[in-house]
This record gives C-alpha cells, structure tokens and sequence, in this order.
C-alpha cells in the first residue's frame, strides 16, 4: 500500500486540528448547583445572553431546554435549606 505525500501531510494537519480543538472544547459535565464554577458559569450566561464557549452542561431528563434545567435546579438547592429549617 502506498502513501502518498499528500495523505500524511493532510493526516497530520488533521490530527493536529483535532488535538488543537480538544484542547479548547471543555467537555460536558452535570450542572451541580453546589459547585460555584458552575453557578459562576450560568451566572455569566444570564449576564451575556450566551454561553462563554459552548454550553458546558448536558440537558437531563424531564427538562427541555438547559436554561429551565438549571433554574430549577437552583430552586430546589436553596429552597432545600429553608424547608429545613422550617419548624413545624
């Protein structure tokens, strides 16, 4: 089999763009309304009307949309403590 010039040349151009990209593309992760980076992150989205990047976060089950998701999320963590504290 015989390998032109030009394949590695591009094979190589193409591994490196992927690698370059890779290095700049975070990958997804589930939102976590205890970690701060990612209040910080979704803070900066509703501050800009875009995503910094890309969205860093997945979309979960039953949401449709991630801004919705998230808003929820962040609810139910901060209304969490106040019904603990809550004596009945």
């Amino acid at each position: 089999m015989e390998f032109s010039t030009q394949t590695i040349e591009s094979g190589f151009t193409n591994n490196y763009r992927a690698n370059s990209l890779q290095r700049f593309i975070k990958p997804r992760e589930l939102f976590d309304p205890t970690n701060k980076q990612h209040v910080k992150e979704y803070a900066l989205f509703l501050k800009m009307q875009q995503w910094k990047n890309n969205c860093p976060f997945f979309l979960e089950d039953p949401y449709t949309d991630i801004p919705t998701m998230i808003n929820a999320k962040l609810a139910m963590h901060f209304l969490r403590k106040f019904v603990d504290d809550v004596k009945v």
